[in-house]
């Protein structure tokens, strides 16, 4: 005590001592204020993105090549290749739409074409999902014209911003109900497609990166990447694909989804609360590999998103959804 007490009238008794110890006071007070401010940006793009396009958990296939929902983010070179597909689908769709942890699940493929204006072409990322389904699912959509597609109508929807872009680039003047025609390349051939612009919305909060997403019914886009046989050679959907289509260009995707974690730990459930449903696991992971799913179009995609329940942690869905994934033997993993 004496020790403390002569240290702290030295400390007072000089100016130049105090003076330090109110700078490193004022330090530590900045840098508490500058991560709480970090934090609290990056809870906000989190929330921003899980609300526009990513969800809260995605489901997809295990592949040996970093895959965000733009497909490899591997700079590929040489011919066109093609992504990974979510096998056994339906089995794998019934389980997470059905959990208590989801509150939504959509499937969505994923694909890279083009909008064609006569002999032009503006190039983009096509996620072919349910128009009407999705934009409940991402409460970050807000629809400014028209209405989301349903599922039996060839239809597209694009951003304000992105409109905005074509309408100036090509000197047109795209409104809700125009046919839009749509060119995908496979290999040394393309295919042209058209589609139904069926409503115009924007982002709760813009990023360019979003300018090059257009919202399109996956009967359409699986003929534009070579998805359109019903009877499709099931060799296609081996973990061994490297990727889906070249980049558009440089940038963003990789500084967006580079920090992206996939949790398949074991350690959350050292309790060992999901283990009582083991049987009923084996016995399903049976029948899947005694019944191997038909493949056909209705079965063919990349990826589930999903949005999780009330209260729901995604990291604990996430652990939970990659436990039993590997105890039915499923080549997939959720990620955040």
């Amino acid at each position: 005590m004496f020790t403390l007490n002569f240290a702290f009238k030295n400390i007072i008794s000089r100016k130049s001592s105090l003076v330090i110890i109110l700078f490193i006071a004022f330090s530590i007070a900045v840098l508490v204020m500058a991560n709480a401010v970090f934090d609290g940006t990056k809870s906000g793009i989190e929330k921003t993105f899980s609300q526009n396009f990513t969800g809260d958990i995605v489901i997809r296939p295990k592949a040996q090549f970093p895959m965000s929902l733009f497909g490899d983010e591997t700079p590929v070179t040489g011919d066109l290749s093609e992504l990974p597909q979510l096998i056994p689908y339906s089995d794998i769709y019934s389980y997470v739409s059905e959990s208590e942890y989801v509150k939504q699940a959509v499937p969505q493929i994923t694909g890279q074409a083009a909008l064609r204006f006569g002999d032009s072409n503006y190039a983009a990322y096509f996620f072919g999902v349910d128009g009407e389904n999705y934009a409940q699912l991402m409460p970050g959509i807000q629809i400014l014209q028209g209405r989301p597609y349903s599922s039996n109508e060839d239809a597209m929807m694009l951003s304000k911003e992105m409109l905005q872009k074509i309408n100036d680039a090509y000197n047109v003047s795209l409104q809700v109900g125009d046919q839009i025609q749509l060119a995908g390349f496979t290999g040394s051939s393309y295919t042209l497609r058209a589609a139904t612009l069926s409503a115009v919305y924007e982002y709760a909060v813009h990023n360019d990166l979003q300018d090059k997403i257009v919202l399109i019914n996956p009967s359409v886009l699986r003929p534009l990447i070579g998805l359109n046989s019903t009877e499709i050679d099931a060799s296609l959907f081996t973990q061994d694909n490297s990727g889906l289509l070249e980049n558009l260009d440089e940038g963003g995707i990789d500084d967006l989804f580079g920090d992206c974690e996939d949790f398949e730990s074991d350690d959350f459930f050292a309790d060992g609360d999901f283990d009582q449903d083991a049987p009923q696991a084996q016995e399903a992971a049976a029948q899947t590999v005694e019944e191997p799913e038909q493949v056909s179009e209705e079965t063919i995609w990349n990826y589930i998103v999903c949005s999780v329940a009330p209260g729901v942690p995604a990291r604990f869905a996430i652990r939970k959804f990659n436990r039993e994934f590997a105890k039915r033997e499923w080549p997939v993993q959720a990620v955040d």
